[in-house]
């Protein structure tokens, strides 16, 4: 329901992280991940970060319809 997700690497990347930041715990190095609500309500994946305190949480910031 909230579209797809538009990620950018280099957007991270320009805030000081590498791609093992993500890719070595949080997420595996897949094209296409299914990530449910309630991963994000249990502070996993992105929302690991993006909780609202270490970086934002809008939605819309990233999902595009």
């Amino acid at each position: 329901g909230q579209g797809k997700v538009v990620f950018s690497g280099k957007i991270h990347a320009d805030k000081g992280l590498s791609c093992n930041d993500c890719h070595s715990g949080l997420f595996t190095m897949k094209k296409e991940a299914k990530i449910t609500m309630a991963d994000h309500t249990s502070g996993k994946f992105c929302f690991t970060c993006h909780n609202g305190t270490k970086a934002f949480n809008t939605c819309t910031k990233c999902h595009k319809k």
